[in-house]
């Protein structure tokens, strides 16, 4: 239990490092192991990192278990060179958010002006609006349909290139590139960040799987996979807040997975209010080198040779 190693709920401190302590420990333990979670909010400034956990560990929260990032450059959790982990009945958020939302209060040529809603973060707060010409950490911006929270507006462009604002007053900005828009329309301004809020590296010989994980804001995507043996999403909910006036849910693709030896397999799952793709599924092609039998092939990808 977490608790046992100084990672208390509610407490408003940071439980980043104590949850990585009781991780390292079960790692550690050389069997299978189970790290458990009471009902509340666990801060994190960081992300916590599972690397090595080759005997089975489940992390396992309860109907309430809060994880809260309180550090937009870093995603939630990495999985990496393990075998057979899970992540069960966790909520994640961040606070701050990596986007903001408001409505549009004037327009002209090439740009928009924006009143931030109350409770939002400021585009000039040092990260919403830093990311202007960053690659792979850019900003963007999206017109939104009032009325249907997480849709885009009829006949609106699917991504605005914003190329800079400014600070008129205090919650209102000019957006330079927020073009197509009306008075009255409702929109969100957000940040990528690179660091994917659940990824999971290299993990070719093991399972990898989401149970009961509601994930409502990320700084790209929401769940990222790649060279696993098999990746599983199940009753997972990558979308918008419930209960808020929320118009997104994460910055980027619900589920990206490359490279998988099998699946991923992906069961009743909600994807809302996603920046990207809701499901990206790819990899790698495979050049045939020789051919054994009409069952038995070597192929060449991703700098390996594999006997298939």
């Amino acid at each position: 239990n977490v608790g046992s190693y100084g990672a208390i709920p509610n407490d408003a401190n940071d439980d980043r490092q104590a949850i990585q302590n009781t991780i390292q420990a079960a790692i550690n333990s050389g069997s299978a192991a189970k790290v458990s979670f009471a009902t509340g909010e666990y801060k994190l400034s960081n992300k916590l990192s599972i690397s090595g956990a080759n005997y089975g560990l489940m992390l396992k929260g309860v109907t309430g278990t809060l994880f809260t990032m309180t550090n937009r450059d870093y995603g939630v959790t990495y999985i990496d060179q393990s075998k057979n982990v899970s992540l069960e009945n966790i909520t994640v958020d961040y606070s701050p958010l990596p986007f903001t939302q408001g409505t549009i209060s004037s327009t002209g040529t090439g740009y928009s002006v924006m009143d931030i809603d109350s409770g939002y973060p400021q585009i000039d707060d040092g990260w919403i609006g830093a990311g202007i010409g960053v690659p792979q950490n850019g900003t963007g911006a999206l017109l939104r349909d009032p009325n249907n929270p997480g849709r885009i507006k009829l006949n609106s462009p699917t991504n605005f290139n914003i190329t800079s604002w400014s600070k008129i007053s205090a919650g209102r900005f000019q957006i330079n590139g927020l073009t197509n828009s009306s008075v009255g329309d409702r929109a969100t301004f957000w940040r990528r960040h690179m660091d994917y809020a659940l990824s999971i590296g290299n993990c070719p010989d093991g399972h990898v799987l989401l149970r009961n994980i509601n994930l409502y804001s990320a700084p790209t995507m929401a769940c990222s996979g790649g060279n696993t043996e098999k990746v599983f999403l199940r009753g997972c909910n990558f979308a918008i807040k419930p209960s808020t006036n929320r118009m997104q849910g994460p910055n980027g693709d619900g589920a990206h997975v490359a490279s998988c030896k099998n699946g991923p397999e992906i069961v009743s799952c909600l994807f809302e209010g996603l920046v990207d793709d809701a499901v990206n599924l790819y990899g790698p092609p495979y050049s045939v080198q020789a051919k054994y039998a009409d069952n038995h092939f070597a192929v060449y990808t991703n700098g390996k040779m594999l006997n298939v």
